[in-house]
């Protein structure tokens, strides 16, 4: 077939090309700094960006970092071997590696920069990669050069995009245009080059979420298939055969970073019960909801607090999709039906299992979805995440409409009227500064308590067991995540683990810790190679504890540190008063 855009060989073309994605990088950096980096103000080195959202899951990716970073440098690590989750194997697996990111962190650590300015240098860079990836996929799908500037405003600087900020690894929705601009190629061209950019763009989206390699095998199965329906005949065999080889070498690339995946999904599994995919899923009002930190939305009834659920993108983008979307026969080319069909099957897929069309099921959950197909894929919880892949085509829909505005505007007036478009998207989806400035000030993991520090320096014996298990209201995020981020830093082995998964392994000997100085629980403990506990008594766990900690002094277990902020007690074969009562009783007789 021949190819439409190998004219990018063509100077007009090519230099229009290049200098869009130069101008839509320059402008989503300079925003994303002015939004994110600016308010920070002098704490932009250690305040942890979308903290402000939801701060445990960015500690978490924090951690994971941090100790992909260092497995990486180390002989004696490996990155799913990490010291969490004390006695499970390869807990890592458990959630996402990030390793897809290490080709940043690891340079920028080099450099000095600090855990969290590294974390936050890499938050900007994945919005310069959207802008970039998505002005080449609009322009490969017949886009003009303003309609995809304007493309990539949208896909890199809405409020949808900007949400991800809570889940660090969710920003590698970065990389889905460059996934799609190689199958669209390949399946233009059959050249070979773009079998091999396909499986590269896959590998490092799935090395950098899981979710968003899972979602691309989606998304490109039904591209492929509407490519056929739209051209009326299947891929020639060479594009076949070529699709699959790029499977083929994505799986035996893959495959030292999938294996400990599978084998945690023999032993421990990665489904849910179907009120967590419900509980992450979208609402049908939630479409015309916007969160409550966007500076001009933010103050209309159309707010809502609950993080993520707010995915109105704006009355400009929603008019200029709309109007996208009417053009389709007059839109140079622009596969406008493919894209909103995609586009369509994103949002409904996103609403999850059952229908809310409030934040509630409706009918007690008995109106069910499509979205319940997402319940058999092993891992995909939170079915609302799709909603960043409905902003890709969305974005696509919105330059088509750029262009139709712009073929029916005035010669003279074009580059105005796209320039006052992009303005009004930009002010539409312009933060307030608390979603920097409210960011939550992270010191480093040995810092977080005195205990760490000892723990690092100390004789190994065995694991370690945390409390509080969580706060006075039984939620155990906050805990759990400060834990995680503190092994990062002393790198022995703790109970503690943070992520979608609660393993009953783990519940079990946090349970027993919480019995302490309770012979069975000290003796359940012993058995299971955990030797110390660490008691917490920091501001934000107050004196709640103090009862558990003179339990344990006063049953005789030692002392092996004690802080303002933490006691660690070793846990005894027999306490003290064990050992008396044997010597009475010995002595008796």
């Amino acid at each position: 077939m021949p190819d439409q855009n190998e004219n990018l060989a063509g100077a007009p073309r090519e230099t229009s090309t290049i200098a869009t994605v130069l101008l839509a990088v320059v402008t989503v950096s300079l925003l994303a700094i002015v939004w994110l980096i600016v308010p920070l103000g002098g704490a932009r080195g250690n305040a942890l960006l979308g903290s402000s959202i939801f701060f445990p899951d960015d500690l978490l990716n924090l951690s994971i970092l941090e100790w992909g970073r260092k497995a990486i440098l180390s002989a004696d690590k490996t990155v799913f071997g990490w010291p969490l989750g004390y006695p499970v194997q390869e807990s890592l697996a458990s959630t996402e590696s990030l390793l897809g990111w290490q080709w940043l962190n690891l340079p920028l650590r080099a450099a000095g920069m600090s855990m969290v300015g590294a974390y936050n240098a890499m938050v900007i860079v994945s919005f310069a990669i959207s802008a970039a990836t998505m002005t080449l996929l609009a322009r490969a799908l017949g886009v003009s050069a303003r309609g995809a500037f304007v493309a990539a405003l949208v896909f890199s600087l809405s409020h949808i995009h900007l949400a991800l900020l809570a889940h660090f690894q969710s920003l590698a929705v970065c990389w889905l245009p460059l996934n799609l601009l190689c199958l669209h190629r390949f399946l233009e061209t059959g050249r070979a080059r773009w079998a091999v950019g396909l499986a590269a763009a896959v590998i490092v989206t799935t090395l950098s979420s899981m979710y968003y390699g899972i979602y691309f095998l989606m998304i490109g199965t039904g591209w492929v298939v509407l490519y056929a329906i739209r051209h009326r005949a299947w891929p020639s065999p060479r594009v076949i055969v070529g699709l699959g080889a790029s499977a083929v070498a994505v799986l035996v690339l893959l495959a030292p970073t999938l294996l400990p995946y599978v084998r945690f999904a023999r032993t421990h599994g990665y489904h849910y019960p179907l009120e967590t995919y419900t509980a992450h899923s979208s609402f049908v009002l939630g479409y015309l909801r916007v969160p409550t930190w966007l500076a001009l939305w933010g103050r209309t009834k159309l707010a809502l607090n609950t993080p993520y659920k707010g995915v109105f993108p704006g009355v400009v983008a929603a008019v200029l999709a709309i109007l996208g979307l009417r053009a389709r026969r007059s839109a140079n080319g622009v596969p406008v039906l493919t894209v909103a069909l995609l586009g369509a099957a994103c949002a409904v897929l996103a609403l999850g299992p059952v229908l809310k069309v409030f934040t509630y099921p409706m009918r007690n959950g008995t109106v069910l979805l499509p979205g319940m197909l997402l319940t058999h894929v092993p891992g995909l919880r939170m079915p609302e995440r799709l909603n960043s892949c409905l902003l890709m085509f969305l974005a696509i829909l919105v330059g088509a409409g750029v262009d139709w505005v712009s073929r029916n505007v005035n010669t003279r007036w074009r580059l105005a009227t796209v320039g006052l478009v992009a303005t009004a998207l930009v002010a539409e989806n312009w933060p307030a500064p608390r979603l920097a400035s409210a960011s939550v000030t992270v010191p480093a993991p040995l810092a977080l308590s005195s205990a760490y520090e000892w723990l690092r320096d100390a004789a190994p014996a065995g694991a370690s067991v945390e409390l509080p298990t969580a706060d006075s209201t039984g939620f155990r995020n906050l805990q759990m995540s400060r834990y995680t981020y503190g092994a990062v830093g002393h790198e022995r082995p703790v109970v503690s683990l943070y992520g979608a998964h609660w393993l009953p392994e783990l519940d079990s000997l946090q349970a027993a810790a919480e019995s302490l100085p309770a012979t069975e629980a000290r003796t359940f403990l012993l058995r299971h190679g955990v030797a110390r506990v660490i008691v917490h008594r920091e501001p934000w766990v107050g004196d709640r504890l103090q009862p558990n900690i003179q339990a344990m002094r006063d049953a005789g277990f030692p002392v092996q540190h004690d802080g303002s902020d933490a006691v660690v007690f070793g846990i005894p074969a027999t306490t003290q008063n064990e050992r008396t009562l044997s010597a009475r009783a010995g002595g008796s007789r």
